[in-house]
C-alpha cells in the first residue's frame, strides 16, 4: 500500500483475470467481472448480461460514442460495481441495478439518473466531468 493505493503485481493480476474468463469462455456475459471493452461492447449491444455479472470496469482513453442496448442492465441485478470513463452514450440510460454500491462514470453524458434507480446499497458515487444536474427525475418517495 503506498499513498492509499494498493498495487498488484502484474501475473496476480492477469491469473485472477483468467480465473474469471474461464467462468465462462463464450459468453463474457455469464462472468463475474467484465473489463475489456470487446466484452462489454458484446455484453450491452446484444443484450446478454445476467445476474452473474457483478463488476464492469472500463477505461477508455480515447473517448468513444457507444450504441449500447442499456436495458442490459436491468438483467445485472447483482451488479455491485459500475466504472466507466470516456463513453459517450447514444441513447439514454433507462435502468441502473438497485444493487449498486460504488458508482463512478467519469464524463457521463446523462443530465441525472434513472428514476427507478433504488440508491439505498450505494456507497461511492462519483461523477466527475459528469453532465449530471441532479440526481433523478422527479420525487423519490421510500416506503
Amino acid at each position: 500500500m503506498n499513498h492509499n493505493y494498493l498495487c498488484m503485481h502484474d501475473l496476480l493480476q492477469e491469473m485472477g483475470r483468467d480465473i474469471v474468463r474461464q467462468e465462462c469462455l463464450q459468453d463474457p456475459g455469464k462472468r463475474s467481472r467484465l473489463w475489456l471493452y470487446k466484452d462489454i461492447n458484446s455484453v450491452l449491444t446484444e443484450n446478454t448480461g445476467t445476474k452473474a455479472v457483478q463488476g464492469i470496469v472500463l477505461d477508455l482513453f480515447e473517448p468513444k460514442e457507444v450504441d449500447w442496448n442499456l436495458e442490459g442492465f436491468s438483467k445485472m441485478q447483482y451488479l455491485k460495481l459500475l466504472k466507466i470513463r470516456g463513453v459517450q452514450l447514444i441513447h439514454d440510460l433507462k435502468h441502473l441495478p438497485n444493487s449498486l454500491r460504488y458508482l463512478d462514470w467519469s464524463g457521463c453524458p446523462l443530465k441525472s439518473l434513472p428514476i427507478s434507480f433504488q440508491s439505498n446499497e450505494l456507497i461511492e458515487l462519483c461523477m466527475r466531468y459528469s453532465k449530471i444536474e441532479r440526481l433523478w427525475k422527479g420525487t423519490k418517495v421510500r416506503l
